[in-house]
């Protein structure tokens, strides 16, 4: 390895958590993490120094990367009480990923698309729409989080079109789906990418769906969580966390630990705040890590087969129950595929796709929601639902679609029916349905 290294915050995140919670050489790692933050006080924040991040790249001082400063300023929007200076600094390092000559930038449609690293002469990655989603996503991330901080709506907006162009490529290209494939990275897919499109949400709450529930940031660790209708339960790590959430209810009650917390203008101590335009929650709890919402006005959240869980081999033919309890699979009509299209998971096949029908039964009544298809081929497919309960409905799937099918179906029903033409190309995943 390289002699230098400007990536000391994720080690200094560490022992800031060792001695958050008591654990270890306390006294030691204080220590060592004063130094190490008076040394990337002096050197990299000043100089701009970033190297010394990826392990598969000869060293250089020449070399900069995006990496290490985008997680220190995302640290410190999320943690200021770290740095006096992370306004400043948090700006600072925006400006310089988005105007440093060292990789290759792009404006698409707005977008910014930047590259992880470069020395101005040689870059590690391709054109436009080749590469590039999960570092546009972190730099997307902490422009979100600094709008979060301090209202300045410029990032907002620069974060929602660089997001905008990274959606396009989250799960989606045909090669992703097989690690250090030529052109996409596994984790840029469904690690790295993902994670920071997360953040959106934490920061800008209203970008999230509006008629689910969702938990969609915490200062603390989420341990645990439970969605019903009008209802979120869950637990964080520490007693005192910030959390924020957006709900398709109208809260009546929010408690920790079971004491009711109370509707406040703002967080400066334990209660809550919530808008009721947006829905948009936030929570601050201090005396305990049980958080319990209850109200009024939303929907019974949807359940998922998703064939990844219980995981079993593609080209499994279903045969009986799977889920067990869930779903019956009569007559070997129904296999588990590959990932494979725009599918980045195993999901759901016609044994013989020119059967042009098949069926599954629930092993109780159930509300049957609706699936997620992909059409990977040339021409249009039809799809035709049909239960015992309700009515025919019909669906067109275009070629190279991805679409989340919904019924609208209310009533329960024990037997579920498609009736397909074209069907050689369809894969479907996400099953959806919810109890009566």
């Amino acid at each position: 390895m390289f002699p230098y290294s400007a990536n000391v915050i994720e080690p200094i995140m560490l022992f800031d958590e060792l001695i958050r919670i008591g654990q270890g050489d306390v006294a030691a790692y204080k220590k060592i993490r004063e130094g190490a933050w008076n040394w990337f006080v002096k050197y990299p924040l000043q100089n701009n120094v970033w190297v010394g991040y990826f392990e598969d790249v000869q060293g250089s001082y020449e070399n900069m990367n995006q990496v290490i400063p985008l997680e220190f300023a995302r640290y410190a929007l999320l943690h200021p009480e770290k740095d006096p200076q992370w306004r400043e600094h948090a700006q600072k390092l925006i400006e310089w990923i988005k105007t440093t000559p060292n990789w290759p930038k792009y404006i698409v449609h707005g977008a910014t698309v930047t590259t992880e690293q470069g020395n101005g002469k040689d870059f590690c990655c391709n054109q436009p729409n080749q590469c590039c989603d999960s570092h546009s996503a972190r730099l997307a991330a902490v422009e979100a989080l600094f709008y979060a901080k301090t209202g300045d709506a410029s990032y907002k907006e620069a974060a929602y079109r660089t997001y905008n162009w990274v959606t396009y490529f989250q799960g989606l290209p045909g090669g992703a789906h097989a690690p250090y494939s030529t052109q996409w990275w596994w984790t840029d897919e469904f690690s790295d990418g993902p994670r920071r499109m997360m953040d959106a949400f934490w920061a800008v709450p209203e970008w999230a769906p509006a008629d689910e529930s969702h938990l969609l940031g915490s200062l603390s660790a989420v341990t645990k969580i439970a969605y019903a209708a009008n209802s979120v339960t869950y637990s964080t790590f520490d007693p005192e966390s910030t959390d924020v959430l957006r709900l398709d209810f109208t809260p009546e009650s929010v408690t920790a630990g079971g004491k009711a917390l109370t509707s406040r203008h703002d967080l400066s101590g334990e209660g809550y705040t919530f808008d009721g335009k947006t829905r948009v929650l936030r929570i601050h709890h201090t005396s305990s890590r049980n958080i319990d919402i209850q109200g009024r006005g939303g929907t019974t959240p949807p359940l998922y087969v998703t064939f990844d869980d219980p995981h079993q081999p593609a080209g499994t033919v279903l045969n009986g129950e799977y889920p067990s309890g869930v779903l019956d699979w009569a007559d070997a009509q129904w296999q588990i595929g590959v990932p494979a299209g725009k599918f980045g998971t195993f999901n759901l096949i016609l044994k013989n796709p020119e059967a042009g029908s098949a069926e599954f039964r629930f092993a109780a009544p159930r509300i049957f929601l609706g699936f997620d298809v992909s059409n990977n081929g040339s021409a249009e497919a039809t799809i035709t639902l049909r239960s015992d309960s309700a009515r025919e409905q019909r669906f067109t799937i275009r070629p190279g679609e991805l679409r989340r099918i919904r019924t609208s179906w209310r009533d329960p029903t024990t037997h579920v029916q498609f009736q397909i033409q074209n069907a050689r190309h369809l894969r479907f995943d996400n099953l959806a349905y919810a109890h009566p």
